[in-house]
């Protein structure tokens, strides 16, 4: 019975927050409370599938990434007005969560069936997609509400310096994780700076800061063995490159 229900906890956190966040939808005054009783529910059942088997450091490193992406979330929601950008929000808040629990189970209860580095390359894509959610959510805050810009730019230092420290490759040394927390919270700064002044809309300012806490994150990789190809880091340093100059000039400034 034990084995059985926490095999069903992914699928009920999923149905949870289905539910959450259809009840944010319906009776926006009760924001966040439904979404922050599903992100609880989320965090309790990640201790219940993983802590016997995991320590408390590696279940942390493991699960509070998608945790952040669920917050991101939950900000950018309050920006949402066409239905389509609602249905992909109610996705998103759904799968991140649920995905991520279904990984945990898989790597302390079936390792044979584990995807190879599986929570890994998660939380490393869900990096630029918080970047994106939380520059859209607070930027757009902002706008509306007349947000404190010190608040904003605090946000993304925090958030840098803990998404750098989460996505640490596992063979880093205490000295070489200090050193990308730092990184990732001036990175924080200057994104955070940047969302603040740039005066273009809420998806450029959003994609300039996927893009900015992507690439040296991923460029991070190159540290360590095995090391990707050489034209592989070549075409996503132009590739990265080019996108984030063609976002800054042909998007419309105010």
């Amino acid at each position: 019975m034990p084995y059985l229900f926490l095999r069903l906890l992914p699928w009920l956190v999923g149905a949870v927050s289905f539910f959450a966040v259809e009840w944010t939808w319906r009776r926006p005054g009760d924001y966040p409370w439904a979404l922050v009783a599903a992100l609880a529910l989320y965090l309790a059942a990640s201790v219940a599938i993983g802590w016997k088997r995991l320590g408390p450091a590696d279940l942390a490193t493991k699960m509070l990434t998608p945790a952040i992406a669920f917050v991101t979330l939950g900000l950018a929601a309050l920006m949402a007005e066409r239905t389509e950008e609602r249905i992909a929000l109610t996705f998103f808040l759904i799968v991140v969560p649920g995905y991520a629990l279904d990984l945990l189970f898989l790597l302390t209860h079936q390792p044979s069936r584990y995807p190879v580095n599986g929570l890994s390359r998660l939380n490393l894509a869900l990096v630029p997609f918080s970047a994106f959610c939380l520059a859209v959510g607070l930027v757009g805050m902002q706008i509306f509400i007349q947000l404190e810009k010190w608040i904003i730019i605090l946000a993304f230092v925090l958030l840098g310096a803990a998404l750098a420290r989460l996505t640490e490759h596992p063979s880093a040394g205490r000295v070489a994780a200090g050193r990308w927390t730092v990184f990732g919270a001036i990175l924080g700064l200057h994104v955070g700076i940047l969302s603040v002044v740039l005066p273009v809309g809420l998806e450029v300012i959003g994609a300039l800061a996927a893009i900015a806490f992507a690439w040296p994150l991923r460029a991070r990789r190159y540290g360590y063995e095995p090391k990707p190809p050489r034209r592989l880091a070549m075409a996503e340093t132009t590739g990265a490159t080019v996108l984030y100059l063609a976002i800054l000039l042909v998007s419309r400034w105010a």
